[in-house]
């Protein structure tokens, strides 16, 4: 039916199925139809019904790890964070050896902030995936989770082989570059940062962050011509004028960077009134 692009038939030939398997009295063979409709709704954009068919499964029977794996993914992809994480840690004890499953909880755990976890599950899926795409995901959790932890050095490697397998992902540049930055390596991190620039313009964190490892890697007119192009952006960004103020300070055009501090201080931002205090007072 599928194929013939029937999917009315498809969907009733499903909800037939369910109904012969409900007489049956098959609790798995019941949850597996509920999961094959309810990948079907989801690959036709039906999310709340594949949803209430991935619930139903896990209803009808809670044995079934791809029921509350694909419950979980669900979850997660409607970007209900805190309920997908109980479901996906069902699936993996179900299903140790599922890398799909550790991979999906990963994602969980650091949407969720929960980063030693994150880790955790990242390392596993990437020791269980075959497919590369999702080894260079699980290596991108895994990276991101050693950042949060403190662990540049390892992060760092992780990053690397991600940038290197999806040099167009802006957020993987992003990343690479926050943790070089962190390394204190500022001008391998404005190369990542400009790379995530160059990739995604129109993100105010990527500029923001490229500004900041110009100033530390004393490249003071870039970094002032990086907060030039902030402020413009937003008047009101008090922190682009108080670090404008050190990218002007650093090229002794003092009194630019006092109107810059004092926009900076105008705007509530008390290390810019500190600023004029030590320094033009």
């Amino acid at each position: 039916y599928l194929e013939q692009g029937q999917t009315d038939y498809a969907l009733s030939s499903l909800q037939r199925a369910i109904r012969k398997a409900e007489e049956n009295g098959s609790a798995s063979v019941q949850a597996g139809v509920h999961i094959r409709l309810g990948l079907l709704q989801r690959d036709l954009g039906r999310a709340a019904d594949a949803l209430a068919s991935f619930q139903r499964a896990a209803a009808v029977d809670p044995a079934s790890w791809q029921a509350h794996y694909n419950l979980g993914l669900s979850y997660l992809e409607a970007g209900r964070i805190s309920e997908s994480i109980t479901p996906l840690e069902t699936a993996v004890v179900q299903a140790p050896a599922s890398g799909e499953a550790r991979l999906a909880l990963a994602t969980a755990y650091d949407q969720a902030g929960s980063a030693a976890e994150a880790l955790e599950q990242a390392e596993s899926a990437l020791s269980l995936l075959n497919d590369e795409l999702l080894r260079v995901q699980a290596r991108f959790l895994a990276g991101r989770s050693e950042y949060h932890l403190g662990d540049y050095q390892a992060a760092a490697g992780h990053l690397a082989i991600v940038v290197e397998a999806r040099p167009g992902d802006p957020q993987a540049q992003l990343w690479a570059g926050l943790t070089e930055y962190q390394r204190g390596d500022y001008g391998a991190a404005a190369q990542y940062y400009e790379r995530a620039v160059q990739l995604a313009p129109a993100s105010r964190e990527a500029r923001a962050n490229l500004a900041a490892a110009y100033l530390a890697d004393a490249r003071y007119t870039d970094a002032e011509f990086i907060y030039l192009e902030l402020i413009e952006l937003d008047p009101q960004d008090r922190q682009s004028h108080y670090n404008l103020g050190w990218a002007l300070l650093s090229q002794n055009r003092r009194a630019a960077a006092r109107d810059a501090f004092q926009a900076a201080a105008a705007l509530d931002y008390a290390p810019a009134a500190e600023a004029l205090a030590e320094y033009f007072q």
